[in-house]
């Protein structure tokens, strides 16, 4: 998979146009902002080149003037988001299960990545390796926010807070607001350490069961 030919199913686009919409912004005036043809976006679309997904999720923080975009994508994730491999997901007895499905069912909702999962005694890791790494922030906290969502519903009850490790700056100078580190926590659960070497969530192996 090169990072020219992935694609991301109509679904998955959802929650993204969501927040844009819910920021005032028309999908006609997000598509031209971000160079991608209004058509790809409609509804009846079966999927949409992964790297227009890439560019809109910049080009709706970029207009909606939220730096935390990506954060507020995923929290709008729902099980539908996953496409086909959402109902696998809800054929899983523990968040264990879900997770390695996750790493082996991925690609049918997106391109955008690859997840692993490591148990290591007591902890485990659970990785996400972006096939963008020159995105900005938006699509690797998107990512984890979606994930946290859905693992909380799945699990039926607010998870314990993991801990977090990004690639990205986590937004350079504007850590120094108290604000923007607060959102962070909000919607994860903890503030991840940033300029990491990789994407990932560490947490007790027993949270797996």
């Amino acid at each position: 998979m090169t990072s020219t030919d992935g694609r991301v199913a109509g679904a998955y686009l959802q929650p993204l146009l969501e927040t844009a919409s819910a920021h005032g912004i028309p999908v006609a005036a997000l598509a031209q902002a971000a160079g991608v043809a209004p058509h790809s976006m409609e509804a009846s679309a079966a999927s949409l080149a992964a790297r227009d997904y890439v560019r809109l999720l910049d080009a709706g923080a970029q207009l909606a003037g939220d730096a935390h975009f990506g954060l507020h994508v995923g929290q709008r994730v729902r099980m539908g988001t996953y496409s086909a491999y959402g109902l696998i997901l809800l054929s899983c007895s523990n968040v264990g299960q879900a997770l390695e499905q996750t790493a082996r069912y991925e690609r049918l909702a997106h391109d955008l990545g690859r997840s692993t999962l490591q148990r290591d005694g007591a902890v485990a890791h659970y990785r996400w390796a972006s096939n963008y790494p020159g995105a900005s922030r938006h699509l690797v906290d998107s990512v984890f926010a979606g994930i946290r969502v859905c693992g909380d519903w799945l699990a039926g009850m607010p998870l314990p807070p993991a801990s977090l490790a990004f690639t990205h700056d986590g937004g350079g100078d504007l850590l120094r607001h108290a604000a923007h580190r607060d959102e962070y926590v909000r919607v994860l659960g903890s503030l991840p350490a940033f300029n990491a070497p990789a994407n990932t969530a560490t947490f007790d192996a027993q949270l797996l069961d």
